[in-house]
């Protein structure tokens, strides 16, 4: 019997994310070997994610404040748009 207190939790099947194997599902109707390769590299990505404890979100954001920097701009956007000032 399960608990309330596991309905937070990711499901996962042997150690990684179950989304990852969505990609699973197109190969059993069409099997052809790019579309399994790639199956099998999504399914290989999200295990190195699993690996340094990212989810997919995260490795996202983490991405874009590599892309983007650190840094903020002294204003937001919308205020620099209205008052038509550029700091």
């Amino acid at each position: 019997m399960t608990q309330w207190r596991w309905t937070g939790l990711r499901p996962r099947v042997a150690w990684i994310d179950a989304r990852a194997y969505l990609p699973l599902i197109p190969t059993l109707v069409i099997q052809t070997w790019w579309l399994i390769l790639l199956a099998v590299l999504t399914l290989i990505a999200f295990g190195i994610l699993e690996r340094f404890r990212f989810t997919l979100e995260i490795f996202v954001r983490w991405v874009r404040r590599i892309l983007g920097g650190s840094t903020l701009p002294p204003f937001p956007r919308h205020y620099m748009r209205r008052h038509n000032k550029s700091y």
